[in-house]
């Protein structure tokens, strides 16, 4: 496709709210192809929406961009990867005090962390995202419900999982005290 085109985003003459729709139209594109699964056009249309964003000081632009990449990066099985910039975009949306996109990736996150077998980590996740949403306050209890549903059957898992490192001799370091 043509996820590249129109790629001179920082050519000058353009307004910046201009440039600000550019990136807001490459994250509808990108979401599209991530939508048809079609990865590697998704990958290049959020990278792209990223940068162009930061270039033109957009941080809730390039954190949008940012967040469907690691989206993209769950898709392909990049879960390590994945974990790491959902942690980018997390970091930025809090930063903007945006708890329901922040809320969103904690779950997506949340399931990265499933697949690589990191229920403690996983439930963390959820605990953040039950938090944001106890002070949402009204209108989100069915949300609030299910994210505590979540939470507690990544917490029986993180419990089994240990219970499986320690019958199987588990020498693997100190255990998940933080």
């Amino acid at each position: 496709g043509a996820a590249g085109s129109g790629g001179a985003a920082g050519g000058g003459d353009a307004p910046k709210q201009e440039l600000v729709t550019h990136a807001f139209e490459l994250i509808a594109k990108g979401i599209e192809h991530l939508n048809r699964l079609e990865l590697s056009e998704a990958h290049a249309a959020f990278d792209l929406a990223a940068h162009t964003a930061k270039a033109n000081n957009d941080p809730l632009g390039e954190a949008r961009a940012v967040g469907n990449l690691a989206n993209v990066l769950a898709r392909q099985e990049k879960h390590a990867e994945a974990i790491e910039v959902y942690k980018r975009a997390l970091a930025s949306f809090r930063e903007l005090g945006d708890d329901r996109r922040e809320w969103t990736l904690l779950f997506n996150m949340a399931l990265s962390y499933t697949k690589m077998k990191d229920y403690a980590a996983a439930a963390e996740a959820m605990a953040r995202k039950i938090e944001l949403l106890q002070r949402a306050g009204e209108g989100h209890e069915a949300e609030l419900k299910d994210a505590e549903q979540w939470a507690a059957k990544f917490e029986r898992h993180a419990r089994k999982h240990a219970a499986e490192a320690v019958s199987a001799g588990g020498a693997g370091g100190g255990g998940g005290g933080d």
